[in-house]
């Protein structure tokens, strides 16, 4: 308390004469015309904004929403205006005096303002104005009090010891506005079915700490610097797929039935995670395309020690059936000229 009185005593005696020195009343005009050039030009562009961002009320497309939402943030208009034109105002009073600590803080004070704008009008009830209420705002008030520095660095020396380990109070608060960021992007969870950058889609089936546990059709991963295609189901199965064709004669609705049965009746083909799964996949120019998908318990070591024996078994499989496996066929139409 005794310093704090000391301090006061000091500001009240030096604070006259200060205020009245060149510097000192600079800043003080560029402030308050800054200010009143902010109001001004918020008051002109306001309308102007609004009446050129506002769509039609029955626009629904993107477009549209993107402007409806950028529309929120007008109330911020004045306060960030201000805020530039301080600035402005700081940098002539530094190049001409070498100090500009006054408008210095007002400008703080702006950009303060704008948060408080943002959480007052602009943020929706619920968990992001709590947010904002009690993280933000606290945070603007020290950035404008110019203790920001200071308060970071008080926290990241405080230290907080956990058994043998020892993290700073800074860190834990990091911790918490990161966890605070997933909840709010939606992290994923097990059962959602995603993409990765490379194009590989599949379903999570497991979350760790350090790793997810990707199911896929067609899984492939990076695997510490090489490209690693895995087939296996964590570790007990492998998924391999045998192609094939039909003629188009074929009566298609037959051949998953058909192949499906045939394939299962191999000893070393698994039923879990799934049984055989004839598919589709597509016309060829002469010839209808499927794929049998099954599980093996074990690695196919150059792919035909489980390949030729399911193909053996489809070719059989087909023949008793009476289905025939297609080759080339050209059409050859002739026309005979007039005479």
């Amino acid at each position: 308390m005794d310093r704090v009185q000391n301090w006061l005593t000091e500001a009240i005696d030096t604070a006259p004469g200060w205020l009245t020195s060149p510097p000192a009343l600079s800043q003080i005009s560029l402030l308050v015309l800054a200010y009143l050039a902010a109001r001004y030009l918020g008051w002109r562009l306001s309308p102007v904004i609004d009446h050129a961002m506002t769509p039609k009320p029955e626009a629904t497309h993107v477009i549209a929403r993107l402007r409806r939402f950028a529309l929120l943030f007008l109330p911020l208009l004045l306060p960030l205006l201000a805020y530039a034109l301080t600035a402005v105002g700081e940098g002539l009073t530094r190049q001409i005096f070498g100090q500009g600590e006054v408008i210095a803080f007002d400008k703080r004070v702006f950009l303060a303002l704008a948060a408080l704008e943002l959480v007052r009008r602009v943020l929706p009830d619920g968990f992001l104005k709590l947010l904002g209420r009690y993280v933000l705002l606290p945070v603007a008030a020290l950035y404008a009090l110019g203790v920001l520095n200071d308060a970071t660095a008080c926290l990241d020396a405080a230290q907080v010891n956990l058994g043998n380990i020892q993290f700073s109070v800074l860190s834990l608060i990091r911790g918490a506005v990161s966890g605070i960021i997933l909840l709010l992007e939606g992290q994923p969870t097990v059962g959602d079915y995603v993409e990765l950058a490379g194009g590989e889609r599949g379903t999570i089936v497991k979350m760790t700490a350090r790793a997810c546990v990707l199911q896929t059709f067609d899984p492939n991963e990076h695997f510490i610097t090489t490209r690693v295609f895995n087939y296996s189901d964590q570790g007990s199965a492998n998924r391999y797929e045998a192609l094939f064709s039909v003629s188009y004669e074929t009566d298609i609705k037959t051949v998953p039935v058909i192949v499906e049965a045939a394939v299962a009746k191999l000893p070393f083909v698994l039923q879990s995670p799934d049984g055989p799964d004839c598919e589709l996949r597509g016309s060829g120019e002469s010839s209808v395309d499927f794929a049998d998908e099954n599980w093996v318990a074990g690695i196919d070591d150059g792919k035909n020690k489980y390949g030729s024996p399911v193909l053996f078994a489809i070719w059989n499989a087909l023949k008793e059936a009476g289905i025939e496996m297609p080759y080339p066929c050209r059409v050859v139409e002739l026309r005979r000229q007039p005479a």
